[in-house]
């Protein structure tokens, strides 16, 4: 399984992606060099510019649950050095998560139901 991956370098600007990451993110070889912000409209993640630059300024990866279509990814930006020390660019990665989410889901209506029967029969458990 290939995760979705894309690659941008200090100015920003898409430097390659995996086949995953084209599916996903809905890019075309001719997607390489444009700006990353191009992204935030296609993924309906409005904060990607905002988290892309928390990365940049604060050299910290960034972690973001982000629904495409109706899947659910936890998207990481991580920032990337050269070998002086300085920002190089960032790595994109998203990984899906739906299965985690739609459990999380069912568990918390089956514990709302349980504090229901707990309320409405008046026995404590």
């Amino acid at each position: 399984m290939e995760i979705p991956s894309l690659f941008a370098d200090r100015e920003l600007l898409i430097q390659r992606f995996t086949l995953s990451a084209s599916k996903l993110f809905n890019l075309l070889p001719t997607d390489i060099g444009s700006a990353l912000n191009i992204l935030a409209p296609r993924l309906e993640y409005l904060a990607l510019p905002d988290d892309v630059a928390r990365a940049r300024d604060e050299f910290c990866p960034v972690h973001r649950d982000v629904q495409i279509g109706d899947r659910w990814y936890l998207t990481r930006i991580i920032p990337d050095r050269n070998l002086d020390g300085e920002f190089s660019g960032v790595i994109i990665i998203s990984l899906d998560t739906t299965d985690q989410k739609e459990s999380e889901v069912a568990l918390r209506a089956s514990e709302e139901r349980a504090a229901f029967v707990r309320e409405s029969s008046g026995v404590g458990f």
